[in-house]
C-alpha cells in the first residue's frame, strides 16, 4: 500500500470555527486553498487543529470541506488519534471514505504504556485501516516517547508509511532521519519548526510547521532553498519563520498558542479566531501585541 511519496511541507491546520463552536466551512476552504496555493500539503485534525475537542459530526464537516478545496491536488493528511481503538478505526474508515490519503495517529495518552504495548497498539491499528498510517510521536501531549527501536520495527509493516516526530531531540532526529532515508517506503516528517533546515539537511522528507497556517509560502521557499543547496536563502526564511512563531508562542502553553495563531489568520483575512473548549481567547491587548509583531516582521519578507 506504500505508493504515496509524502515529501515537502505539510501544514498541521488549525480548525476554523464559527462563534457558536461549529466548523466554519468557508474559513476551512479558505485555509486549505491558502495552503495549497503556496505549495504545501494540508494536515487536518491534528494537534494544532484541536482535534480531540471536536465532535465526530463536525470533524466530518471539516474533512469534507478540506477534501473539496484540495480536489486531489496535494496529499491530504487526516488525524485519527483517540483513546478508544474501535473509535479510532471507525474514524480512519470514515475519513478514508471522505478523501483522506494518509491517516495520522499518536499513542492513546491516559495509560503509560510499555514499549511492547506501543508496538502492539500501532500494529493492531495499521492492520485495521484502509489507508496508510503515519505514526505521530508527540511527547508534549501523550507524555510518552515512541522509542527508536519500536519505530524501526513498525516501519516493516506494509501499511505504516512513516513518522511525524515532534519530540525536540537532535540526536533522535539524526538517527530517525538517517533511518528513513535508508528505508524504502518509510518517510520522516519533523514537527519542530526551528530545526527545519537542520532536519532537511539530515535527510528528513518533510517539515510540519504550525506557523505555516499563516505563512506557508515562507516554509515552502525554505524547503526549496535547502533542496537547491542555497543555504543562505534558506537561513533567511528560517529566521523569519522563527520570529513569526515567537510572535504567537513566546511564554505560552500549547493551549494558548493556538488562539494566538488564529488571531494571525484572522488579521490576514483567512478565517476567524474562534477556538473551542478547553482553548479560550487571549486578552485583547495580547491579541494586539501578536498582530503588531506579525506586521512588523512581514515588512521584512522578501
Amino acid at each position: 500500500m506504500k505508493e504515496i511519496k509524502p515529501e515537502g511541507v505539510v501544514i498541521p491546520l488549525v480548525s476554523p470555527f464559527t462563534e457558536n463552536g461549529k466548523i466554519d466551512e468557508k474559513g476551512s476552504i479558505n485555509l486549505v486553498q491558502h495552503i495549497i496555493d503556496n505549495g504545501c500539503h494540508p494536515f487536518v485534525l491534528g494537534t494544532t487543529g484541536e482535534s480531540l475537542s471536536i465532535p465526530m459530526k463536525e470533524k466530518l464537516v471539516y474533512l469534507r470541506a478540506a477534501a473539496k478545496a484540495n480536489a486531489g491536488r496535494k496529499i491530504l493528511y487526516v488525524g485519527i488519534s483517540g483513546m478508544c481503538m474501535e473509535e479510532t478505526v471507525l474514524l480512519g474508515k470514515a475519513f478514508a471514505d471522505e478523501g483522506a490519503e494518509i491517516l495520522v495517529a499518536h499513542l492513546p495518552s491516559y495509560y503509560p504504556l510499555p514499549h511492547d504495548y506501543m508496538l502492539r497498539y500501532f500494529i493492531e491499528l495499521a492492520d485495521a485501516l484502509p489507508r496508510p498510517l503515519m505514526l505521530y510521536n508527540i511527547k508534549a501531549t501523550t507524555h510518552m516517547s515512541i522509542p527508536v527501536d519500536v519505530i524501526k520495527e513498525l516501519s516493516k509493516h506494509d501499511n505504516i508509511i512513516g513518522l511525524k516526530d515532534s519530540e525536540q531531540d537532535l540526536k533522535r532526529l539524526d538517527i530517525l532521519a538517517a533511518f528513513a532515508a535508508g528505508t524504502e517506503g518509510f518517510y520522516y516528517h519533523l514537527g519542530w519548526a526551528p530545526q527545519s533546515i537542520y532536519a532537511l539537511k539530515a535527510g528528513a522528507d518533510a517539515i510540519v510547521p504550525s506557523t505555516g497556517n499563516a505563512f506557508p509560502k515562507l516554509y515552502h521557499e525554505l524547503y526549496l532553498a535547502v533542496k537547491e543547496g542555497d543555504f543562505e536563502k534558506a537561513e533567511t526564511y528560517q529566521l523569519l519563520t522563527d520570529e513569526l512563531s515567537v510572535a504567537h508562542q513566546k511564554d505560552k502553553l500549547l493551549s494558548q498558542t493556538l488562539p494566538g495563531l488564529k488571531v494571525m489568520l484572522q488579521d490576514l483575512g483567512i478565517c476567524e479566531s474562534h477556538c473551542i473548549s478547553p482553548c479560550y481567547p487571549l486578552g485583547e491587548q495580547e491579541n494586539k501585541n501578536i498582530i503588531s509583531r506579525m506586521r512588523q516582521i512581514m515588512e521584512r519578507i522578501p
